[in-house]
């Protein structure tokens, strides 16, 4: 049995108040991608949650023990994922209505740069969500390795707006 902590159940609410907050100190053209961020950050959660009960059932029926690694390092990444997505999404959102633009364009244009205020991003993940999910329980350890390398790269973007970010205190 797998263990999380299922953080990502709290992001929704603090997210939107703090957007509801500040939309009006928002450009249209920021609020609009600020909203597709979000957009993807909501469908995210909801692949991953509706994901877990299969995951569970797959590390049930694993044959290996790196099976059973592979597939909770994958839900443990996408956990650290959209963490890190919403923690950046609501700093971008505080340092534009502090008016700290250069904080904000750090992590605006990394978003950009990643490709997330795309319907392209958001197209892309559920695809890869399908295929993961339409494999569980029929040796899929290629493809958990295959979308891993994927949120690998997304993670690895996150943690460079973030360090980024970092910088800017120092």
């Amino acid at each position: 049995k797998f263990q999380t902590d299922y953080q990502v159940y709290k992001i929704n609410p603090d997210l939107d108040k703090i957007l509801a907050d500040n939309q009006s100190k928002i450009t249209n053209e920021h609020l609009q991608n600020i909203i597709r961020l979000r957009s993807y950050i909501d469908k995210r959660q909801e692949i991953y949650l509706a994901s877990l009960s299969s995951f569970e059932n797959a590390i049930k029926y694993s044959e290996t023990e790196d099976e059973v690694e592979s597939i909770i390092s994958y839900i443990n990444q996408n956990e650290s994922t959209l963490v890190k997505s919403y923690e950046l999404s609501k700093k971008m959102i505080e340092f534009y209505s502090e008016n700290n633009m250069v904080a904000f364009f750090k992590i605006y244009n990394g978003f950009e740069e990643i490709g997330l205020f795309s319907n392209a991003a958001e197209k892309k993940l559920i695809k890869s969500m399908d295929e993961l999910n339409e494999n569980i329980g029929t040796g899929f350890s290629n493809l958990i390795n295959k979308i891993s390398d994927l949120d690998n790269s997304l993670s690895y973007s996150l943690g460079s707006i973030e360090n980024s970010i970092d910088s800017l205190d120092k």
